[in-house]
C-alpha cells in the first residue's frame, strides 16, 4: 500500500488508511445526519448531573427542535434562523447585548450560572451575547471541561437559535455568540 492524498491535500499513510477501514467496517450511516446524535444529547452522563430533560431548570428537546451541529460541536443553530443571521453571527457582527465569564469554574457551577444567565438575560434587537469560556490551557489536560459543558447546555436551552465560536479579538475558540430567542 502506498500514502494518498485526502479531500483536505494531507497525506496519509497506508498504515492509518487501513486502521480507518477496519474502524469503520462494521458502521452504518445515521438516518437522519442533521439531528444531534445520541451521544450528544446523553451528555449528563455521570451520576451528579440530571439529564436537561429531568431537570428542573431546562426543558426538553423535541427531536423536530434539535438543530443542526456543525464543525465538531462549535456551531450549532436550529430551524428557522435566516442564513443572512447566521454569517453575521459567525463574522461577529451582531451587536452582544450581554457576557458571562465561566473561567474558574466547576462543570456544575457553570452550567448553574449559565442556566441562570441565559433565563435572566435581556436581549436586545440584536439577541446577541457572548459566553466566555476559556479554552482550557491551565488544565492539566489542555481540555475545557467547561467549554464542552457549555455546548452541550447551550443546545438544550430553549432560547438558544444558535451559538458559534467567536471572531479572534472577541475570544475565538475560548468565547462563544450565543443567539437567543426574545
Amino acid at each position: 500500500m502506498t500514502s494518498r492524498k485526502n479531500s483536505t491535500g494531507k497525506i496519509i499513510s497506508a498504515e492509518d488508511s487501513e486502521l480507518f477501514r477496519r474502524a469503520i467496517d462494521e458502521s452504518w450511516p445515521v438516518e437522519d445526519s442533521t439531528s444531534l446524535n445520541k451521544r450528544d444529547l446523553n451528555f449528563y452522563d455521570d451520576h451528579t448531573q440530571e439529564h436537561p430533560s429531568t431537570n428542573k431548570h431546562s426543558s426538553t428537546l423535541s427531536t423536530k427542535d434539535a438543530g443542526v451541529l456543525r464543525d465538531e460541536g462549535d456551531l450549532f443553530y436550529r430551524s428557522g434562523v435566516r442564513k443572512q443571521t447566521l454569517k453575521n453571527l459567525k463574522r461577529g457582527r451582531l451587536t452582544i447585548c450581554d457576557e458571562i465569564d465561566l473561567h474558574g469554574y466547576t462543570k456544575h457551577e457553570a452550567i448553574h450560572r449559565l442556566h441562570h444567565f441565559l433565563s435572566k438575560a435581556t436581549v436586545t434587537e440584536s439577541g446577541c451575547v457572548r459566553v466566555v469560556t476559556g479554552k482550557g490551557r491551565s488544565s492539566p489536560s489542555n481540555y475545557s471541561v467547561v467549554r464542552e459543558a457549555t455546548l452541550s447546555q447551550l443546545r438544550h436551552e430553549p432560547r438558544v437559535l444558535a451559538y458559534c465560536i467567536t471572531i479572534p479579538s472577541d475570544g475565538g475558540t475560548g468565547a462563544l455568540y450565543v443567539l437567543l430567542s426574545c
